[in-house]
C-alpha cells in the first residue's frame, strides 16, 4: 500500500521529479492569508503536494500507480468530467485526442492555467471547454489532470504520464483546488 503522507518519501520524491517543493502546503497558505498572489511567483503547479496528498489516515485505500507513454492509453483514462491545470498537456496526439472526446461530448473539460498559455486554449472554449486562467506571475511547470472521481494524471515532459487511481482520489483534488477559484478569472 502507498501511503499518500507527503513524508514518507514516496510522494516528495516524484513531485521533486516534477518540479514541485514539498513545503507548498505553507506556501499556499501564505497566499491565502495574503487574499493575493503577492509579489513573488508562484513557481509549482498549483501547489500540487498541499492540494492533492493530505496526510493519509491508515485506513486509506491503496493508490494504483503507472507510467504510460502511449496517448491513446491516457485519453482511454479520461471520463466524465475533467479538469485540466498547467499550461501545456501532453503531446499533440493527446492534445487532439482530448479536442476530439470535447467533440463528441464523451467528456466534459474545465481548464485552469496561467495567463500566458490562456489563448493557446482557445480550441478547447470553441469545442465547449470552460477556461479560467491565473494571474500575471504564475508559473506552473508540468500538467495536472483529473478525470472522473478516481483518477489523477501528471505530466512534465509532454510524453511520459504518471497515473494515480484511487476511490475518490480526484475528487480529494478537485475539492482542494477551489481553493484558487477565487483568483481565476473566466477567459
Amino acid at each position: 500500500m502507498i501511503k499518500t503522507d507527503n513524508r514518507n518519501g514516496f510522494w516528495p520524491s516524484l513531485l521533486h521529479f516534477l518540479g514541485f517543493s514539498t513545503d507548498t502546503r505553507r506556501e499556499a497558505l501564505d497566499i491565502q492569508r495574503a487574499g493575493k498572489w503577492g509579489g513573488g511567483r508562484v513557481r509549482r503547479l498549483i501547489l500540487l503536494a498541499a492540494l492533492l496528498f493530505p496526510a493519509a489516515s491508515a485506513a486509506a485505500p491503496a493508490v494504483k500507480t503507472s507510467t504510460l507513454t502511449d496517448s491513446r492509453l491516457v485519453l482511454a483514462t479520461l471520463k466524465g468530467n475533467v479538469q485540466l491545470y498547467g499550461t501545456r498537456f501532453g503531446d499533440q496526439a493527446f492534445q487532439a485526442g482530448v479536442l476530439a472526446l470535447l467533440r463528441a461530448r464523451k467528456i466534459q473539460v474545465t481548464v485552469l492555467t496561467s495567463q500566458a498559455a490562456v489563448k493557446s486554449m482557445a480550441p478547447l472554449k470553441a469545442a465547449g471547454a470552460k477556461v479560467f486562467y491565473l494571474p500575471t506571475g504564475v508559473n506552473m511547470t508540468g500538467s495536472l489532470v483529473l478525470s472522473g472521481n478516481d483518477t489523477v494524471l501528471m505530466n512534465k515532459d509532454g510524453r511520459t504520464w504518471y497515473v494515480m487511481q484511487s476511490p475518490g482520489l480526484a475528487v480529494q483534488a478537485k475539492t482542494q483546488m477551489t481553493t484558487y477559484a477565487p483568483y481565476a478569472k473566466a477567459y
